[in-house]
């Protein structure tokens, strides 16, 4: 047992220790055993937390730039990384200390996860309704993702009330569902779609070679290992979903779900490279069908988003396992004016970005934008987490701070590779986002825990 997993809280009068708390779906799962349902809603819900832009889109860059090495590069620790976090947290008491240490670095997650999807969302309803001529789809994609948005965040607690916890799973699993038929009906319309081959070829040649594509794993391995860790939904599940059953979901719904869905974007790249041409890909190329899913996928994770929010408390205020200030609790938490926040952060980063890459030289454009969020999730959330991993205790502004510096050493190197396009350079900015927090978090003070106090 790590230290990070080492027990540290004391378990109130009437709370289960390895349950979930309180009686959420999967609370009693344990003492149940194996639930295959569960593990399915579960895996349903994880696939439909994790497809963000990201896997909605990057892979049509990748592909543009290094070809189908590129493609694995992402794909492969994308979804290994995300399976493993069931056996780097294998019960709710695990997730939870860890939670309890890394709540603040958790919501910062969240909140540059709201905004990115945000952002796209804005990119993607302009850019198909006005730039890509495309109104009705662009508009009605758009509204169908408001509508998604708004109605479970407004019902929420009427969908608890009704069918208990298990209401919120069966609603992203449904988002799941939706978007694998929605790929079906666009599949049947036009089979041709199948012939990825021919589709890659016709894009033509990548503009880099496949050493330059290997640059590409080490930031891919730390980015995908770390950032599962900094999930709240996927510690929403963890804590859920004790034993076999939680392990599943994971395994299942990254291992097939969101590999299908994985599959969707791949399916679709090429033709979103070929219409753009010699110009920027942009969403406003994707298939009409594709829209839809794109509109669903980003409308439920920023619902999960704002829907699994740690309540900020810590291990030094004496939490228990299973009371009412757990930290992260599984009652769905009132939305936040951090919610609003991202929103409009993301909003007005998009409308700044086509102001300035109109009336400015900066070389700055939505490509470039969306890749800048990326860096928090490559350098930032590595740096974070290798340094909790390595002290634990260590005060989370510090660990914060730090990762802050090594964002600094590393962001010139991101910059280059992402950027301006120079692969090795990511290979330096990865060895100082492994190494820097590594080594110096080892010399941040560390914090007693409450039983070392008494």
């Amino acid at each position: 047992m790590t230290e990070m997993e080492s027990p540290t809280t004391r378990t109130v009068p009437g709370s289960t220790s390895g349950m979930a708390g309180g009686s959420g779906f999967g609370g009693n799962s344990g003492a149940e055993g194996f639930s295959p349902m569960r593990a399915v809603l579960g895996g349903g819900f994880l696939a439909a937390s994790w497809t963000w832009c990201i896997g909605m889109f990057l892979p049509v860059y990748l592909l543009r730039d290094y070809g189908v090495p590129g493609l694995l590069a992402f794909a492969v620790p994308n979804v290994i990384g995300a399976m493993a976090f069931a056996f780097f947290f294998p019960t709710p008491e695990s997730s939870r200390r860890f939670v309890a240490r890394c709540a603040p670095a958790m919501r910062l997650f969240s909140f540059v996860t709201l905004a990115f999807q945000w952002f796209f969302a804005v990119w993607l309803a302009y850019s198909s309704g006005i730039m890509g001529g495309r109104a009705i789809i662009g508009v009605g994609g758009f509204a169908l993702m408001a509508i998604l948005v708004l109605i479970p965040l407004a019902s929420w607690s009427n969908i608890k009330r009704v069918s208990g916890l298990s209401g919120v799973y069966t609603v992203a699993s449904t988002a799941t569902l939706i978007s694998i038929l929605l790929a079906l009906a666009w599949i049947g319309h036009d089979s041709s779609v199948l012939d990825i081959a021919r589709r890659i070829k016709d894009v033509g040649p990548p503009k880099f070679t496949l050493s330059d594509a290997m640059s590409l794993v080490p930031a891919c391995v730390l980015g995908f290992l770390c950032s599962p860790l900094l999930d709240p939904t996927f510690h929403r599940v963890r804590q859920d979903l004790p034993g076999a059953t939680g392990t599943m979901a994971f395994v299942g719904g990254f291992g097939i779900l969101f590999s299908m869905i994985l599959g969707i974007t791949l399916l679709y790249a090429p033709l979103v490279l070929k219409d753009a041409g010699m110009g920027l890909p942009g969403p406003s190329s994707l298939p009409a069908f594709l829209v839809f899913h794109v509109a669903i996928q980003l409308a439920i994770t920023i619902t999960l988003h704002e829907r699994s929010w740690p309540t900020g408390a810590t291990l030094s205020q004496g939490v228990s396992v299973g009371s009412s200030r757990d930290p992260l609790r599984m009652d769905d938490p009132p939305i936040s004016g951090a919610g609003t926040g991202a929103m409009l952060l993301g909003v007005v980063l998009y409308f700044c970005t086509m102001l300035v890459a109109i009336r400015t030289p900066l070389g700055l454009n939505s490509e470039r934008m969306y890749m800048g969020f990326l860096s928090f999730f490559a350098v930032f959330v590595p740096a974070f987490v290798i340094a909790s991993l390595v002290n634990p205790r260590a005060q989370v502004s510090h660990r914060v701070g730090l990762a802050l510096l090594t964002g600094a050493a590393a962001g010139y190197f991101y910059y280059d590779g992402f950027i301006l396009k120079e692969p090795d350079s990511l290979i330096y900015g990865s060895a100082i986002v492994l190494l820097m927090p590594g080594l110096v978090g080892l010399a941040l003070p560390r914090v007693p825990t409450p039983l070392e106090r008494v």
